[in-house]
């Protein structure tokens, strides 16, 4: 390509303008040297160019202008879907990172619960001798907290409340002996899912709806509790303690299957 015409082409894509008023001007004049031709105007000097002149001249710059209003607008194209592109990837970073600063909110307010409710029960052991008062007051208070507690932590947490209990000797798993007591507590819908409750005594608990998938009630006391259309898929559970449960039905059981 001629110089000339390779910096006339440079200037046309930068500017899409440019190319529609080269295209524009080039068609009226197409029109005007038709008419020259089709009615001998001798006065216009176009009836002495060559087919090389008029190719030079105009078609050679139809098709370059053509060819840059073209090449402009595929770019735009392009352009509009990469910013929308970079647009969706910078929304769904947003959302990603929202969702992560939720999780971490979350797990922080799980966290200070769970040590404001360890905080309050070693002041009723340490300040009201809650292992050893026969005040009841001071027992409902350490079990309104226990299972108020429970529906406000995560699996891992709670497994921390039940170690808590065991390991300070406010839970047993001999009847009628513990002094943080959940017999007879409503745990109805509670998410003790992948909890550990070994040794836990939930006599006459009402666990009816609860999730208890993949938790551990090795040695639980289920006596009399009602397990309701209770979640137990995973569950390690043993027969017996199925059946000293008050009701079964409805149940989801270890193996999968619903108890009718």
């Amino acid at each position: 390509m001629p110089a000339r015409l390779r910096s006339r082409w440079l200037k046309i894509k930068k500017h899409p303008f440019i190319a529609t008023g080269t295209i524009l001007v080039l068609i009226a004049l197409i029109a005007f040297i038709f008419a020259a031709y089709r009615f001998s105007w001798s006065g216009t000097g176009f009836l002495n160019k060559t087919l090389w002149d008029w190719l030079q001249l105009l078609i050679i710059p139809l098709v370059l202008a053509v060819a840059a209003l073209l090449f402009n607008l595929a770019n735009s194209r392009t352009e509009r879907h990469i910013a929308k592109q970079r647009y969706e990837q910078d929304q769904q970073i947003a959302k990603q990172r929202y969702k992560q600063d939720q999780q971490i909110a979350l797990d922080k307010q799980r966290e200070d619960l769970l040590q404001t409710y360890l905080d309050r029960m070693s002041e009723l052991l340490l300040e009201k001798n809650l292992r050893t008062s026969s005040t009841e007051e001071v027992r409902n208070v350490a079990r309104v907290r226990t299972i108020t507690i429970l529906f406000q932590l995560d699996a891992r947490r709670i497994r921390y409340v039940f170690a808590f209990l065991r390991e300070s000797g406010l839970m047993s798993t001999k009847p009628n002996s513990s002094i943080v007591s959940l017999t007879q507590a409503d745990l109805r819908k509670i998410n003790l899912s992948e909890a550990n409750l070994e040794q836990a005594d939930l006599r006459g608990v009402d666990l009816r709806e609860a999730n208890l998938t993949a938790a551990n009630l090795e040695q639980v006391d289920l006596s009399g509790a009602d397990l309701h259309e209770a979640d137990l898929r995973r569950a390690k559970i043993t027969e017996k303690q199925l059946k000293e449960a008050k009701s079964v039905k409805g149940t989801i059981l270890p193996d999968g299957s619903k108890h009718t």
